[in-house]
C-alpha cells in the first residue's frame, strides 16, 4: 500500500543501503506533507549531505530546532561546511563546542577532511592536528600536523 509511513520506511531502507539518490526521491515525494517536522528535516538533510549535496543538506539541517538532534547535528553541519569550502564556519563550530568529547570528534573531522582535500585547506588540517596534539599526544596527530604543514 502506498502510504506516508510506507514511503518513509522505503526511504529509510534506501538510506541504510546507501542508495541516497533514490532515498532523496522518496523523501521528495512526502516533503510537501512532512517537510516541516524536525524528524523529516533530520533524515532528509542527512540524506542530502550523505549523497554529496552538501549545500542543500546544510540548508535543511540548519532549520532543525529540537535539542534531541543537537549532538549529532554539529558533526553533519561541520561536514557540510567543510565540503562547501567554508572552513571558518567549521572551525567556529569547533570553537563554540562545550562538550569535550564532541570537541575531539569535530577536531578529528576537520583535520582528516581538510587533509584529504589538500591545497590551501592544509592550513585548517594543520591547525586541527595541532589542537589535537594539545589534547592528546599521538604519533598520528604529529604525523598529520607535519604532513599538513
Amino acid at each position: 500500500c502506498d502510504t506516508i509511513p510506507g514511503r518513509l520506511s522505503m526511504a529509510s531502507s534506501l538510506f541504510l543501503q546507501q542508495n541516497y539518490n533514490d532515498a532523496i526521491e522518496v523523501f521528495d515525494s512526502v516533503k510537501r506533507i512532512l517537510g516541516n517536522t524536525d524528524d523529516f528535516k533530520w533524515n532528509y538533510g542527512v540524506c542530502l549531505a550523505a549523497s554529496g549535496n552538501y549545500e542543500d543538506g546544510l540548508d535543511v539541517l540548519m532549520t532543525l530546532s529540537q535539542e534531541s538532534f543537537k549532538s549529532d547535528l554539529s558533526m553533519w553541519i561541520a561536514k557540510c561546511y567543510i565540503m562547501t569550502n567554508n572552513p571558518e564556519s567549521a572551525w567556529g563550530l569547533y570553537l563554540n563546542t562545550n562538550d569535550p568529547e564532541k570537541e575531539l570528534d569535530l577536531l578529528m573531522l576537520i583535520a582528516e577532511e581538510y587533509y584529504k582535500l589538500g591545497g590551501f585547506q592544509f592550513f585548517y588540517a594543520a591547525k586541527a592536528f595541532s589542537s589535537l596534539l594539545k589534547l592528546e599526544e599521538s604519533t598520528s596527530f604529529m604525523d598529520g600536523a607535519i604532513g599538513a604543514s
